[in-house]
């Protein structure tokens, strides 16, 4: 049962920080020096605090 209990958490806690990290998107924008793409990725759970990237020929971001 203990076993049981533990991958259920452990499963409950990756859904949960599954955003933390990752790229949740990519805007393109034009500059002086050419295109560019601004990636933004979550430092946390909510992405309430997020990191701004950007990428000069293209955006890893694939959408879902």
């Amino acid at each position: 049962m203990k076993v049981i209990a533990a991958i259920i958490l452990t499963v409950i806690a990756t859904v949960a920080y599954a955003r933390a990290g990752t790229l949740v998107k990519c805007d393109f924008i034009s500059t002086n020096d050419g295109p560019r793409y601004v990636g933004t990725y979550c430092i946390d759970f909510n992405c309430q605090y997020v990191e701004r990237v950007v990428f000069t020929s293209y955006c890893p971001f694939i959408r879902p």
